[in-house]
């Protein structure tokens, strides 16, 4: 069974390449690339720019390897890395482009329950118009997978206002999304 990325401790791989050890970087790498680049995409919604975004983080935690104060949290410091060049790159975010919008179906089946794709679709579409700052927050939370203090490190921003952001954020969109779950 393989150990879910958020459970692994990246610090003597860390070490290891902070002492040149390439290997040991391609290591982290392999670990984070997915990750990294499926938060640019959601951030920027281009996937070409979202994979030269992840490629030049990675390059850049490479060259400031040594700068990383905590090894143990090299998956936040390379994410927050992506994020600011993100935000470079798109000045803000757009969370993915919307895809065609199929038109309203006349009359509703009775008792018809959205699919997991269509439910999907929602959130991103809900996501797609929350401010800037609580998409960030909630793209790193819930696609990033980053705990609240990994998002604080890789945003610049206190935990405090991770954690207000992450609040504000729930209620907006389960208001959006309040329609999918009623029943009529």
């Amino acid at each position: 069974m393989a150990v879910p990325v958020t459970d692994v401790d990246d610090s003597g791989l860390v070490a290891e390449a902070g002492r040149g050890n390439r290997e040991a970087y391609e290591t982290l790498f392999g670990r984070h690339r997915d990750g990294v680049g499926r938060t640019a995409y959601l951030l920027i919604g281009d996937a070409d720019l979202a994979q030269d975004v992840a490629q030049e983080a990675f390059l850049i935690a490479w060259r400031d390897l040594r700068r990383l104060r905590d090894p143990a949290r090299f998956r936040a410091w390379v994410t927050g890395i992506a994020v600011n060049l993100c935000r470079v790159r798109r000045g803000s975010f757009r969370i993915l482009p919307g895809p065609p919008v199929a038109p309203a179906r006349a009359e509703p089946e009775p008792d018809a329950q959205p699919s997991e794709a269509d439910l999907r679709l929602a959130v991103l579409q809900a996501i797609r118009v929350l401010p800037r700052r609580l998409r960030e927050v909630v793209v790193l939370r819930y696609y990033g997978d980053l705990t609240e203090a990994e998002i604080a490190a890789a945003a610049g921003i206190p935990a405090g206002t991770v954690k207000s952001r992450l609040a504000r954020a729930r209620e907006l969109l389960s208001a959006a999304l309040a329609s999918l779950t009623e029943e009529e």
